[in-house]
C-alpha cells in the first residue's frame, strides 16, 4: 500500500477529508458515527490514522487510543460484553463481572474505566452482528473520548430509523466523482510530468471513470506505461490479480470494476470508458473541427456560395456549420468529376478522415476509440495547440 497516496486522500482531497471530519464531529458531540462505506473502500488503514491524527489535533488534551476490532474473526457470537472485558479488562476486572449482579456490562465496564479514553473502531460487520452492537453501544453511557466510545463501520446502507446516540456518515454523501478525478490529476502531475497536460488529462477521468472511488485501484492504474497501446480493461485485467487487488469486488452483487472484468460484463465497462472519452475526446474533436475549418475558410467559403451542400437535410450556408464527415464529402468525387475540396496536405488530409471516423463512432455508435485512436486524437491536438503558439 501505498501510504503517502493514502494519506493525501483521507487529508487533502476535499471529499474524503469531509468524510474524516464529519466522524470527528460526531465523537466530539458525544455520539457515535455509524459509518455506511464500501467494501472496497481506498486505503482503509489511512482512513482511520486520519481520524485518530484529527482527534489529536482537536483534543491534544486526551489523545485517545483507537483499537481496531475485526467482528467477523473476534466475536463472530455476539458476545459483545465478554469480549470487551476480555480484551481490554485486566484479568482481575475482567472474572470479577458477575451478570447475575444486577448492573450492565456496559455499566460494569464505564464503572471499572476499562474502555477509558478509548475509542473501539468495530469494523467486519454482517447483518447477523449489526443489531447486536448497535444495542451494546446505545446502552453504554456515558458515551465520549474520555469514558470510551464507539466508531460502527457497515458495508451497508444505513437503517432509516436511527437511536439518537448514532450519528449517519454515509461515503457516497462526501466523496464525489470529482474527488476522483481531482486526486488521478494531482497524481498524474506529480509523477509523469513528462506526460502533457492533454494526457494527463484523459488518462485520470478515464481511471475515475473506470475504477469510480477505488482511488488506490485507480493509482495504480495511473502507474501504467502503455495507456496509448493497451486498453485500460486489460490492463486492470493484470491489475486484478495482484494484491491488494485480487479479493476487491468479491461481494455478492458488487459493481466494482475488478467484479465487472471478472464477470466478463463488458457492456457496462465499455460504458464507463465511453463517458470519459465523451467528456475528454469529444470537445477536442470539436475544436480539431474548428481549426481545420479555419484552415480552409477560403474553399469552404467559396464552396458554401456556389454549390449545394445538404448536411442534416438542409443547405449549408456558412463554413462553420461544416461537419468532419461532410468535409470528406466534399473532398470526394462528384458527379462532374471534380473534388469540391482540395486539400494538398496529405497529412491534413489523412488527419480529416480519422478524426471523421473516430467523432462517428462515439457520437453514433457509441463505441469507445481504441488506444491508437486516442493517441492519434491527443497527438493531433498537441500538433495543433503547438501551431498556434509558433
Amino acid at each position: 500500500m501505498n501510504t503517502f497516496s493514502g494519506d493525501f486522500w483521507w487529508k487533502d482531497i476535499a471529499g474524503p477529508q469531509n468524510f474524516v471530519k464529519r466522524v470527528t464531529e460526531i465523537l466530539t458531540e458525544r455520539h457515535i458515527p455509524l459509518l455506511s462505506v464500501p467494501a472496497d473502500i481506498p486505503w482503509r488503514h489511512s482512513m482511520r490514522t486520519a481520524v485518530v491524527e484529527k482527534l489529536n489535533e482537536i483534543h491534544p488534551d486526551i489523545s485517545p487510543n483507537v483499537f481496531t476490532i475485526d467482528v467477523s474473526d473476534e466475536c463472530p457470537e455476539n458476545n459483545i460484553g465478554e469480549f470487551l472485558l476480555q480484551k481490554f479488562a485486566d484479568k482481575d476486572v475482567a472474572d470479577a463481572y458477575r451478570p447475575r449482579s444486577g448492573k450492565t456490562v456496559q455499566a460494569y465496564l464505564t464503572a471499572q474505566e476499562v474502555l477509558a479514553n478509548k475509542i473501539i473502531w468495530v469494523k467486519g460487520l454482517e447483518p447477523v452482528h449489526i443489531e447486536a452492537w448497535m444495542k451494546f453501544c446505545r446502552q453504554f453511557k456515558p458515551c465520549s473520548l474520555e469514558t470510551g466510545t464507539f466508531i460502527v463501520e457497515s458495508r451497508d446502507p444505513v437503517p432509516a430509523l436511527l437511536p439518537e446516540i448514532f450519528q449517519p456518515v454515509e461515503f457516497v454523501q462526501f466523496v464525489s466523482h470529482y474527488d476522483a478525478i481531482l486526486f488521478n490529476n494531482l497524481l498524474m502531475s506529480e509523477k509523469e510530468p513528462a506526460l502533457t497536460n492533454l494526457r494527463q488529462g484523459y488518462i485520470s477521468v478515464a481511471a475515475a471513470h473506470l475504477c469510480e472511488f477505488d482511488a488506490e485501484l485507480s493509482e495504480a492504474l495511473l502507474q501504467d506505461e502503455r495507456w496509448f497501446q493497451k486498453a485500460p480493461q486489460e490492463m486492470l485485467q493484470e491489475l486484478a490479480e495482484e494484491e491488494p487487488f485480487s479479493r476487491r469486488g468479491e461481494r455478492s452483487g458488487s459493481r466494482h470494476i475488478l467484479a465487472l472484468l471478472r464477470a466478463n460484463e463488458m457492456p457496462e465497462i465499455m460504458q464507463r470508458l465511453w463517458t470519459a472519452q465523451i467528456q475528454v475526446l469529444f470537445p477536442i474533436l470539436e475544436l480539431q473541427r474548428l481549426w481545420i475549418i479555419e484552415q480552409l475558410r477560403s474553399q469552404l467559403e467559396y464552396i458554401v456560395q456556389t454549390k449545394y451542400v445538404e448536411q442534416f437535410k438542409q443547405r449549408l450556408c456558412s463554413p462553420d456549420e461544416i461537419e468532419l464527415g461532410t468535409l470528406v464529402f466534399l473532398m470526394a468525387k462528384h458527379d462532374d468529376g471534380d473534388r469540391w475540396l482540395y486539400v494538398p496536405d496529405d497529412s491534413l488530409r489523412n488527419a480529416i478522415f480519422k478524426l471523421r471516423d473516430c467523432r462517428n463512432l462515439l457520437a453514433h455508435r457509441h463505441q469507445c476509440c481504441n488506444p491508437e485512436d486516442v493517441d492519434f486524437i491527443l497527438s493531433f491536438e498537441e500538433t495543433r495547440i503547438a501551431a498556434g503558439k509558433n
